[in-house]
């Protein structure tokens, strides 16, 4: 199980607004946030350790991380 990284109330709440999810209730139970963000699936495997602390920090499952940061796509 994942710990979200810690932010201040202010930006937890911007992040929240933003992704209509709990960033920290996701990570806690190993899910992406929600659409229109993330995906809502399952987060439990990832390609390396910064995947993973990406994770902690977005709550973006390593295919939405892919696709925000467009790896093994065209730029």
């Amino acid at each position: 199980m994942a710990e979200p990284t810690k932010k201040s109330k202010g930006v937890n709440d911007f992040l929240n607004a933003l992704s209509g999810d709990n960033r920290e209730q996701a990570i806690i139970r190993n899910k992406c946030i929600k659409p229109p963000i993330g995906c809502g699936g399952d987060a439990e495997v990832f390609r390396n350790d910064a995947s993973i602390e990406e994770y902690r920090v977005s709550g973006l499952c390593q295919s939405c991380q892919d696709t925000v940061f467009e790896i093994g796509g065209e730029a």
